[in-house]
């Protein structure tokens, strides 16, 4: 049978820092030699592993790749009334053309019927202001196309858009 002092004994832990500390690496035994770990910057930070490094040019890159691909982009978008409008300049046999294609949310209340757009074109100080009026009517459908003519030389426009009490500007330029 067993003897109750036996059991109830504490465990006996044969514990060594010095056999401990030889087995680790370099890094961990300047830190118990120096007492405290080193503080690293924010260089240190970024760099200081190649997983980190990585992860730091990818996010740069990502960056890049998403600023450049706004800049690129031809087409200007606008949301007005709750429908998403794509605007456009595109050339036709050396005629400037307004290309408006309006896109309806899959939900929610839009707004349709009449809608008045201004353009004009971007212009310096010293030339004429020079507008063109005209009406588009949005109708219930989901997605829709528009052509306007335009009557002025150039590739760069101011588009005003009012549908009801909501007005929005946007500036498109044409890039051949």
């Amino acid at each position: 049978m067993a003897d109750n002092n036996e059991t109830e004994k504490e465990p006996v832990f044969h514990y060594s820092r010095e056999r401990r500390l030889s087995h680790a690496s370099p890094s961990v035994r300047a830190i118990y030699e120096d007492g405290a770990p080193r503080k690293r910057g924010i260089f240190g930070f970024l760099f200081g592993s190649s997983g980190n490094a990585l992860l730091f040019a990818c996010i740069i890159l990502i960056i890049f790749v998403l600023t450049l691909t706004s800049r690129l982009n031809r087409s200007g978008g606008i949301t007005l009334g709750g429908n998403n409008l794509t605007v456009s300049i595109i050339e036709e046999e050396g005629i400037n053309i307004l290309s408006i294609i309006k896109k309806a949310p899959s939900r929610g209340e839009v707004y349709l019927g009449a809608v008045d757009m201004l353009l004009s074109p971007a212009i310096k100080d010293t030339e004429p202001l020079q507008d063109f009026q005209h009406r588009i009517t949005f109708n219930s459908v989901d997605s829709e196309s528009y052509m306007v003519s335009i009557p002025f030389e150039g590739g760069d426009f101011f588009v005003l858009f009012k549908a009801g009490d909501e007005e929005k500007a946007i500036r498109v330029k044409h890039n051949p």
